[in-house]
């Protein structure tokens, strides 16, 4: 029940929009219906009109009835279920610097070094013209 409602305390901006965009699609379903209601003269394209309209009513109700259990879940769930604790429970403890003891270093001194040889690259011989076989 908590992950509930802490799940719709944390997206309930997108729940209400996404209800809302849904019951604008409702509303246009619904009123396409209306229209091949109006224009139809065959009886069977009014009885599938009639079925269009009564889905787009039932959409509608059912997006509004979820904005509302949102909400409701939002104003009552948030007063019974207490807010999260912060992680941190106790004050911060002073912290311990490490004892550094003195060392002797030696010093970086200079020291020579001869170049290294330069290899050769070996020569390979490539042909220079392919032939290649073309028709006349």
């Amino acid at each position: 029940m908590t992950a509930f409602v802490s799940f719709v305390r944390a997206y309930a901006i997108w729940i209400y929009l996404l209800c809302a965009f849904g019951a604008l699609l409702g509303v246009k379903m619904l009123t396409d219906a209306r229209r091949l209601a109006r224009t139809t003269l065959f009886s069977l394209e009014q009885e599938r009109a009639r079925e269009q309209s009564y889905r787009a009513i039932i959409l509608i109700g059912v997006l509004l009835a979820s904005a509302v259990v949102a909400t409701i879940v939002n104003v009552v769930g948030g007063a019974i279920v207490p807010a999260p604790e912060s992680p941190i429970l106790r004050g911060a403890t002073p912290t311990l610097s490490a004892i550094v003891f003195p060392t002797n270093t030696p010093s970086p001194t200079l020291t020579g070094t001869p170049p290294p040889a330069s290899e050769t690259p070996f020569l390979t011989s490539t042909p220079a013209i392919t032939a290649t076989a073309t028709r006349a």
